[in-house]
């Protein structure tokens, strides 16, 4: 049986927007099942309940960052995205 990691990618949008096509991409290229923020509508509580969903259901999470500065909302969502996976992820 052929096994399809889903993989979760998360940075800041728009200032990260090629890196984030190209790992996109890349993942694509070898059968994984990309998930990311961009994928999803407007930000709310509930929705950020199921995106946690999303990323316990992934089996990697993918955290790109970059040397420029993103606007502060953008930098604490992920933040908190990031924070919410090392819980379930570490021993």
């Amino acid at each position: 049986m052929d096994v399809r990691y889903q993989v979760f990618i998360s940075s800041t949008f728009y200032d990260l927007k090629d890196e984030r096509s190209a790992v996109f991409q890349t993942l694509m290229a070898m059968d994984c099942i990309p998930a990311g923020m961009e994928l999803f509508p407007a930000m709310d509580e509930e929705q950020f309940k199921f995106i946690q969903r999303i990323i316990d259901d992934s089996d990697y999470y993918i955290l790109i960052i970059g040397g420029g500065t993103a606007r502060s909302h953008r930098r604490e969502l992920v933040t908190q995205k990031w924070s919410t996976t090392t819980p379930s992820t570490v021993d």
